[in-house]
């Protein structure tokens, strides 16, 4: 009898290693057995030979996983890309940046208790024409923060309807070094959000690096259960629309691993007046 695993490659790494494992389990098992009955059994005998061919039976398949070609950068850790991990196999549907828009808001308000969950990998965006970042664009330090501290009000309420609808709200900052212009501005203002209720988690970009061998990671948002986004940005930086995944298990991956870098990164209000907050006024000429 055969154990159907068809589509096992699609699944999360620990699935598909646990299913791998247990077949080769079983196969050293039966193969260690015969060995020892062999030991006991006369040579040149009917039984002899049986349990010859089981050992061989069994032993076989055992070489099989070695006769696969594997690229280079599989064996050095990570066997499949964070792309091809989570979307494999899935069709998803590209979005203009004026549809993805009200689809993204049409979804946010039902997601519930899963929350939403972002991941920033870019180190600069085009932010148009938010106040603060205009004006930090323009050299006026200050008044960019000036202008950060005065969103409060909006944000108490803005966070606060969202925390009675049951809705967390977790993001993971990806921070290079040396800290860009635009990250030290933009800690600023996820530091004063993480006060009225988002969660944000910072990670310095080492801790990613083994995700990335082949490419940087997406940048990633996920709507509880939803959905989940491929973010696409033109050259400069400005949200340039996205693809939409609909499929639960893809849906559920994506949550997952959002979830693991979460984890593994430290709390904005702990990482920023550590790192952030004594950074002399930056360049806003990059």
């Amino acid at each position: 009898m055969q154990t159907d695993i068809s589509g096992i490659e699609l699944a999360p790494r620990r699935h598909r290693l646990t299913v791998y494992l247990a077949g080769i389990g079983v196969n050293l098992a039966v193969a260690s057995t015969a060995v020892l009955l062999l030991a006991l059994v006369p040579p040149n005998t009917t039984a002899h030979r049986i349990l010859a061919a089981v050992v061989l039976w069994a032993a076989l398949p055992l070489t099989f996983p070695f006769m696969v070609s594997v690229p280079a950068s599989h064996c050095e850790g990570e066997e499949f890309p964070v792309m091809h991990e989570i979307f494999d196999g899935a069709h998803g549907t590209r979005l203009e940046q004026a549809s993805y828009t009200p689809d993204f808001m049409e979804r946010f308000w039902r997601i519930g208790a899963e929350g939403f969950w972002k991941l920033e990998r870019m180190q600069h965006y085009d932010e148009g024409d938010f106040p603060s970042y205009v004006a930090f664009r323009s050299g006026d330090w200050g008044h960019s923060l000036q202008l950060i501290e005065e969103l409060r009000p909006a944000y108490e309420e803005e966070f606060g309807k969202i925390t009675e609808s049951g809705i967390g709200l977790h993001r993971v900052r990806v921070v290079e070094r040396p800290v860009t212009p635009y990250i030290q501005w933009e800690l600023n203002v996820l530091h004063v959000k993480q006060e009225y209720g988002e969660q944000v988690s910072v990670l310095e970009a080492e801790r990613v690096a083994s995700y990335e061998r082949e490419e940087p990671l997406p940048e990633l948002c996920v709507l509880g259960s939803e959905a989940v986004y491929v973010l696409d940005y033109t050259p400069a930086g400005a949200p340039d629309g996205a693809t939409r995944f609909t499929q639960s298990d893809v849906v559920a991956r994506s949550r997952a691993f959002l979830r693991e870098l979460y984890a593994k990164g430290e709390g904005v209000e702990a990482y920023f007046p550590r790192e952030i907050a004594h950074l002399e006024t930056p360049d806003p000429g990059f």
